[in-house]
């Protein structure tokens, strides 16, 4: 399906006069095309194939000191003007914004960056990577292959009252797999890019068959603290949430372990974390944010020193900084995560520094217990493995990792040297990340 979007282009023309005629201080209004093909399976059987429209029109409305939002899914103009028109007449009942953005004077360009966008993400393709998937798991005896295939052609638009204008297309795929084996006994392979052709569904069922080929049963942990290995999924999972703690937004609420410490080390010095929103092949990148914008390559952490913290318009007024390009209409947010260790080794190699510990490959439900410290606790799912003398051994079940997000990347092992990236719901920004051991990491029973 193509991504026309004459439509959406025409309305918000007309949001855009209609409101600079009431007067406003300023109208930021953002389109979105968005075509999504879901393709989810489970039991060896093919669940649901389905196409649709989630096109949508994003309204920022600058009023009197009050900042006004609604999201636009009808596209029709009448029906859009009802709506601005009913959040208007609030207007009087909400106090004035504590954090209000500053207007940039200058006309706004934007970069182009090539190889974010595929016309290889054939439904047809993804079905057969679905059926290859089944057979693998029918030719390997496993109880079941289960997973979906996700494929968004995007294209973005941005027009602003302050002289932005902008659009760009994307595409993004994301295949999570998992192969159950008994109880207790499952593995999961997540991949995100660009295109299908990037893909290696082979590699990446063997990589998850092999975790769990030898294994029989799996025997409940017991708790205390272990060296573990984790696996890139669990790391992007970590990462998305210890990036809440760079929001400009969230430090000025308290709600960061990183309040006050620009320019200190505050993690690993082994560790360096990038949003490249200007990267060819990122399938987070993007030439502008939602208040329109420019992004660009930004270092968060230098060898665990942190370098900056993530601003939108109304963050960076307060603070009296520019924006990183990171709106989020109230929080900042990054577009991507990177995380580019200064050294890296083999699994293997890793395995044999950890030496005796526990190798998680999946977990879920992520909650802190207290944001302003990092403590936080989160649950095994699919396999994990005891690792003694460097070796994958026996499988355990009911980890629960109780421990401090901050202490977890300060109290590096080593990492692996293959990256990957990855993304799901419980990780909703796209990370690029590889294996990391870490050392004396509380386990609990859950």
């Amino acid at each position: 399906m193509e991504l026309h979007s004459l439509y959406i282009e025409e309305l918000m023309d007309r949001l855009m006069s209609y409101l600079n005629k009431l007067g406003v201080d300023f109208v930021i209004i953002n389109g979105y095309k968005v075509i999504s093909d879901i393709i989810r399976f489970s039991n060896n059987n093919l669940d649901i194939l389905r196409t649709h429209d989630k096109s949508f029109i994003g309204i920022d409305i600058g009023y009197k000191r009050r900042r006004l939002y609604t999201d636009i899914h009808v596209m029709e103009f009448e029906k859009a003007k009802e709506a601005i028109d009913k959040i208007l007449k609030a207007v009087d009942y909400i106090p004035p914004a504590s954090m209000y953005p500053y207007i940039p004077e200058d006309r706004i360009n934007y970069s182009i960056i090539p190889n974010i966008y595929s016309e290889d993400i054939s439904v047809d393709t993804a079905l057969e990577m679905v059926k290859d998937l089944v057979k693998y798991g029918k030719r390997y005896k496993l109880e079941s292959v289960a997973g979906a295939i996700k494929i968004n052609r995007i294209k973005h638009m941005v027009y602003t009252s302050f002289g932005g204008e902008g659009e760009y297309k994307k595409s993004n795929v994301n295949i999570n797999v998992r192969l159950f084996k008994k109880q207790y006994v499952s593995s999961v392979f997540n991949r995100e890019s660009i295109s299908l052709k990037d893909i290696d569904i082979d590699e990446g069922f063997i990589e998850a068959f092999n975790l769990i080929r030898r294994v029989s049963k799996a025997n409940k942990i017991e708790p205390g603290k272990y060296n573990v290995i984790l696996s890139p999924t669990v790391v992007a999972n970590l990462l998305y949430y210890l990036s809440n703690g760079f929001s400009a937004y969230n430090v000025h609420i308290q709600h960061s372990p990183f309040v006050g410490k620009l320019g200190e080390e505050v993690l690993s010095e082994s560790i360096s974390i990038f949003d490249n929103a200007l990267e060819p092949n990122n399938p987070g990148a993007a030439p502008f944010d939602e208040e329109g914008i420019p992004t660009s390559d930004v270092l968060i952490i230098e060898n665990g020193v942190l370098k900056t913290y993530l601003y939108n318009l109304a963050t960076a007024n307060l603070y009296g900084v520019k924006s990183t390009g990171h709106a989020g209409r109230i929080n900042p947010r990054p577009h991507s995560l990177m995380l580019k260790p200064n050294s890296t080794s083999s699994f293997g190699g890793l395995a044999i520094d950890v030496k005796d510990g526990i190798y998680i490959t999946n977990v879920w439900y992520t909650r802190f217990q207290n944001y302003i410290k990092g403590d936080f606790s989160t649950i095994q799912r699919d396999v994990a493995l005891v690792i003694k003398n460097g070796e994958l051994t026996e499988a355990v079940y009911g980890c629960r990792i109780s421990d401090n997000i901050v202490r977890m990347f300060n109290d590096v092992i080593g990492f692996a040297e293959d990256s990957v990236w990855v993304k799901w719901w419980d990780t909703p920004i796209v990370a690029n990340v590889p294996y990391m051991a870490v050392e004396d990491v509380q386990i609990t029973t859950g």
